[in-house]
């Protein structure tokens, strides 16, 4: 978005990696056709909000692929990355994380959707 300024806002480190390193594992990676992955910064209210969208195989499908390491991995990074969240948007009244499941048409899955609300 234009109207966010890279040089004055401020991203905690590692914060949005976890989402983009799942979005290679576990979506793109899995695809027998071109892999894409959008990274969006935008302006939300007093929010910095970052969209990282795949269009890969979906959680569901992912969920069958990986191993319980694996999950337990994925799972501790998102609790990780949450309270994270949680501490930099303290007064904040809507989740600050929200992943949503990607479908086409017929239902079938098309990829995901992670979207983050980070304070500026």
């Amino acid at each position: 978005d234009e109207a966010v300024d890279a040089e004055e806002l401020e991203l905690p480190p590692i914060l949005i990696q976890p989402f983009v390193e799942n979005a290679i594992i576990h979506g793109v990676s899995q695809i027998e056709y071109l892999g894409k992955i959008s990274i969006r910064f935008s302006l939300f209210g007093k929010y910095l909000k970052c969209e990282i969208q795949d269009n890969g195989i979906g959680r569901s499908a992912a969920a069958k692929q990986k191993s319980q390491r694996d999950q337990q991995h994925k799972s501790t990074a998102l609790l990780i990355t949450q309270e994270r969240l949680d501490l930099l948007n303290k007064s904040m009244d809507q989740p600050s994380i929200e992943i949503i499941d990607l479908y086409d048409h017929t239902g079938k899955p098309t990829g995901t959707l992670v979207q983050i609300l980070i304070a500026v």
